[in-house]
């Protein structure tokens, strides 16, 4: 396993954040020969509390694909999950939106209101904006209004692909039963 800047392909030290970089030998039809994941991780070199001195890795946290650029800094959907999650009356279901690859002002989160009132929202807005280091827009709308991918977590998308979303989706799950 390595580690390296999504860039320029050069492997980054111990502890710092890139993307994981696989390379499997033993893999008799197909061996990975540095496989680029796409994942968001760093490599721990410290030794384990158990004794162990095995390098670790620290943690998927997210996708590079997935990532948008706010404020010049990254924000993960997993981080503004675990946000939101910590206020109990949240039901689940979230999307967060970029305006393609362009870098934005603010993270704009949809949440589905299940659980949730209008009160809610300044509160969520508020950890979300503590947390994170960055504005936030926050809009609450009925879970069906969500977008929603039934076979792949999918959850940062790209607002100028709202139409294709919808059409992949429904097309998704005209298959469901």
């Amino acid at each position: 396993y390595e580690v390296v800047d999504p860039q320029t392909g050069s492997v980054l030290p111990a502890g710092e954040e890139g993307e994981l970089v696989v390379t499997h030998l033993e893999r008799k039809g197909m061996p990975l020969l540095r496989y680029r994941t796409g994942d968001i991780t760093a490599i721990d070199d410290s030794p384990c509390a158990c004794g162990r001195t095995h390098v670790r890795l620290q943690g998927i946290k997210g996708r590079y694909g997935e990532i948008p650029l706010t404020g010049g800094k990254r924000v993960y959907a997993s981080q503004v999950e675990n946000i939101i999650g910590k206020f109990p009356q949240y039901a689940g279901g979230i999307n967060v939106f970029r305006n393609g690859s362009q870098p934005m002002s603010q993270i704009d989160v949809v949440i589905a209101q299940e659980g949730l009132s209008e009160d809610d929202a300044p509160a969520i807005k508020k950890a979300l904006e503590d947390e994170l280091k960055v504005p936030a827009k926050l809009t609450l709308v009925k879970s069906e209004d969500l977008i929603v991918f039934p076979h792949r977590a999918h959850r940062v998308l790209d607002r100028t692909k709202l139409e294709l979303y919808k059409r992949e989706t429904a097309e998704q799950f005209k298959g469901e039963t």
